[in-house]
C-alpha cells in the first residue's frame, strides 16, 4: 500500500461472495503476502512503492 522511510505498510482487503461491502484492514505486508498466498489470492502492489524499489535497484 505504502512505504514511508524503508517501511512498508499493507492493506488486505477482503471481499464476500454475498455482495457485502469491501474490508480493508492494515496489516503488515508479511501476514497480507501469508493470507494472499494460502487463499490463492492475488496481491497487488502500490505503483508508486513499485517505481520507488525500481529506482533503488537502478542506484546500486
Amino acid at each position: 500500500d505504502d512505504e514511508y522511510k524503508g517501511i512498508y505498510y499493507a492493506k488486505l482487503c477482503l471481499l464476500s461472495n454475498t455482495g457485502c461491502e469491501p474490508v480493508e484492514i492494515d496489516c503488515r505486508p508479511s501476514d497480507a503476502i501469508a493470507i494472499a498466498v494460502r487463499c490463492q489470492a492475488p496481491i497487488f502492489v502500490a505503483e508508486s512503492v513499485f517505481e520507488a524499489e525500481i529506482r533503488k535497484e537502478q542506484e546500486l
